[in-house]
């Protein structure tokens, strides 16, 4: 299951440790394969493709990321393109 999480800052992160924590934390995510691919948002924050097997995981991830207190979370889950357009081809007339 795919999901697009954006983390948006709710209080300002001023501690360079908990940057690098998070940074850390990321690696380890991208390489076990949960973390596809990874973005900084202009203005602040970031968006991230979680690659997980549940929506449990997905939440354990989140509450347990080095900075999730620092954060709000804008959570949607993600369908393969390919799968989006066919399902609306066959929905269009004839």
């Amino acid at each position: 299951m795919r999901f697009l999480v954006t983390a948006t800052p709710i209080v300002p992160l001023t501690d360079p440790a908990i940057l690098h924590k998070l940074a850390d934390w990321m690696q380890e995510q991208q390489q076990a394969g949960r973390m596809t691919a990874a973005y900084g948002l202009v203005g602040g924050g970031g968006c991230s493709v979680m690659d997980v097997a549940s929506v449990e995981e997905l939440h354990e991830l989140t509450a347990l990321c080095p900075i999730g207190a620092y954060l709000s979370f804008d959570i949607k889950p993600l369908i393969d393109l390919d799968s989006s357009f066919a399902m609306g081809r066959d929905r269009l007339p004839a």
